[in-house]
């Protein structure tokens, strides 16, 4: 029983996925990166797959993720909106209080288990 766990993604959808893990950790990177395509290529996405994934987002969000920036001696970039900062923390928020609420359900399920034997 030490071995057993659970494992949960949580994932906001409309008709569509639109924002999780993935794109979480994509808006993460480019705000570490200050691009799109190092950030995709970090995550060994092509730049078209995380392109649509911001594009997915912001459409279902109404509003924007990233700003590019345009380029200068060091070239062009991108850096996360306000409103993309609240995402990322609101969805930390909900996730850990789904997760919480996970933790006590699976304990339960495991103390249900072990009667069991």
């Amino acid at each position: 029983m030490e071995n057993m766990h659970y494992s949960a993604k949580l994932v906001i959808c409309t008709n569509e996925k639109f924002f999780g893990p993935g794109t979480v950790e994509l808006l993460e990177r480019v705000m570490e990166t200050h691009s799109l395509h190092k950030a995709s290529k970090q995550m060994s996405l092509a730049y078209t797959k995380a392109l649509k994934m911001i594009r997915t987002a912001e459409s279902n969000l109404n509003f924007k993720l990233i700003e590019p920036k345009v380029g200068g001696i060091g070239g062009g970039g991108s850096e996360l909106t306000k409103e993309a900062l609240e995402a990322i923390e609101a969805y930390k928020q909900f996730f850990e209080k789904v997760k919480s609420s996970a933790d006590e359900g699976f304990e339960q399920y495991k103390r249900k288990i072990e009667k069991m034997r």
